[in-house]
Parts: structure tokens; sequence; C-alpha cells
């Protein structure tokens, strides 16, 4: 059909990876399935919902993930658990963001043109960002998945990465050049706006990067998750994740079969980016029959915790400024 991506041949799946770092991922609507091209092979990853015991093994190892939190230093360990899971569930309904550009085109398109925001994972350094992405990547991927790094995010790998027809996110880690990148402005602002044609799969972008501030153009432009917490380097921390990384989880086959369902069921569109995909995380927990944590994020982050506050928080912390009241104020 139109847009629709071939990943029949293993030569052409190793040529995209060789050349621009991606795997081919395709959302067949018709047929409610996701295949993925990678390291030369084609597979579904979408399949019918396991028994509840093998689900909530699945969902219990992302939470054993999440929960390293409170093996770091953090002023909030339940909000830094919850940006987790937000950012997250992100990378897992990131493939379906063209669905979602076509929805909010029918539904705004007269009155707003601007697409999916980008994911903007901001953190110091000694975080979690690069592990937690490349958690994230094995989650969709099944295998150890790296992330693009931070120098390649320019124009024309943006670019090329739009004309090879994929779902798969574009996840660029440690991207330092936030605001000198020649041309990355307009490229941002028309990535949705004017690039994107409704017959040809295009990816979202995800980056992480520990740059504090954004210009006013990408603040609307940016879906920002902080993650403020620090993992000091310790051995049994190490010890900890390698466990975790080893540990095959097919969550997201699950989660994108729950996913598919409700975008058939829903022909609302939300500003929330990640609302559907709220909704298809919820339903594998009642599937599961598990209790949803409670950290889990029901409402986008951002309606519930304020970024810029939490920046004036870290500010006075590490004691870069003070208060002082004057005159009552």
């Amino acid at each position: 059909g139109p847009g629709e991506v071939r990943v029949n041949s293993s030569a052409w799946i190793k040529h995209v990876q060789e050349q621009h770092g991606l795997p081919l991922l395709h959302v067949d609507l018709e047929r409610s399935r996701v295949l993925l091209g990678l390291n030369g092979i084609r597979e579904e990853l979408t399949r019918p919902l396991p028994e509840p015991a093998v689900l909530s093994q699945a969902l219990g190892h992302v939470e054993e993930y999440v929960n390293t939190v409170d093996h770091g230093q953090s002023p909030d360990a339940a909000l830094a658990k919850s940006a987790m899971l937000e950012a997250l569930l992100y990378v897992m309904s990131a493939p379906f963001a063209g669905e979602y550009m076509k929805r909010r085109r029918r539904a705004y398109g007269a009155v707003d043109t601007r697409g999916p925001r980008f994911l903007f994972i901001h953190g110091q350094s000694q975080n979690g960002k690069s592990t937690f992405l490349r958690f994230a990547l094995r989650l969709l991927t099944g295998t150890h998945f790296l992330p693009l790094p931070g120098r390649e995010f320019t124009r024309s790998k943006l670019l090329h990465a739009t004309a090879l027809g994929t779902s798969f996110p574009v996840v660029f880690d440690d991207v330092l050049a936030l605001h000198s990148s020649q041309g990355l402005e307009e490229t941002l602002k028309s990535y949705w706006e004017v690039w994107w044609r409704a017959d040809h799969a295009q990816p979202q972008v995800i980056i992480s990067s520990n740059v504090r501030t954004l210009r006013e153009w990408a603040k609307s432009r940016v879906k920002r998750v902080d993650f403020d917490v620090h993992f000091p380097p310790d051995e049994r921390n190490k010890e900890r994740l390698a466990r975790i990384f080893e540990v095959e989880n097919p969550l997201f086959g699950w989660f994108a079969t729950s996913y598919l369902a409700l975008l058939h069921r829903e022909p609302h569109v939300s500003d929330d980016e990640l609302h559907v995909g709220r909704q298809a995380l919820r339903a594998l927990y009642e599937t599961a029959g598990r209790a949803v944590p409670a950290f889990f994020p029901h409402d986008p982050l951002e309606r519930t915790y304020d970024p810029a506050r939490q920046d004036w928080h870290e500010l006075f912390r590490w004691g870069k400024a003070r208060r002082r009241n004057e005159k009552g104020r």
C-alpha cells in the first residue's frame, strides 16, 4: 500500500542499518501489526497477549528497572520514577507518531500544523540517561541496540532518516550543540510541519542532553522530561543493572497489540501524545491482574510538575541562588 516499507530484503535492511544506524520499522494498521527489520532479519513484533502471570512478569521487569532510582540519590524518588516511566511510555509510543500526526492534521489541520512534540530527556551527568536509552531500545528491538551519538544530531541526519520510510525513532544520546547547530531551529520547526507526508512513514525524534535551557521556539515543540537522580559509580549498581539488561522482555510486542486495538476503537486525538500509550499500558496491567505502580504517570508529567520550578529548586540546592525578602515580596 502507499507508504508501505517492504522489509523483505535482508541486504536492504543491513544497508540501512550500516549507513544510517536505524532499523526499518513498519506499522501496518490494516492488519494490526508492527514489523521490524533489524540485523538482516524481518520479524513481526505484535503478538497475542500471554497468560496473566507471564505478562505480570514482563511488567515487573520494567518496574525493577525503574526502581533502580532507589539506589541513586534523588530529592524526589517518586517523581524521578514517574519521569522514567513517562519517557519509557514515549519511546514505546514513538513508532505510532505518524498515525498520531495524521489524526492531529485531520482534527486541527486548519488552525494548527504542529506535530507530536520531540522527547527531550534532560539531566546532569551520571543520572542514567544513556542507560535508560539503551534499556528502552532493548525493549523496542529485543536486542542490545545503541542510540546515535549526540554529535550526529544534524539537519542532514534528520533529512536522511525521513527519507527511509521507517517508523523507528531516531534517538540521539548526549546532544551538546542544541543552540549552536546551524539550521537546527528551522529543521525542528519544519520536521513535522513541512516535511511530513501522510503517505510516507517518518520517525519520531528523541534526544538526551544536559543542556539546561531551551529557546522559546523549542519549548512548545519538545516534551521535556527531567531525570533528577544521581547514580554514583558503584559495583553493586552495575551488577544489578547487568542482571536487568540480561532479561529478554517481549513487552513491546504486547504493548503494540494493545495500542493498535485502542487506535481502532478511539478516533479522538488528544494534545497528550501519550494518551493512547497510557491507556495501552494500563490495559496490560489490568489483563495481568497486577497493581499499577504508585509512580505510574496517569497524566502528562508536565501537568503535574513544572521543570522551570525544578530548575529554581536546583539553583537553591547547589547554592547558586539566594532568596531575599523585600517589602513583603
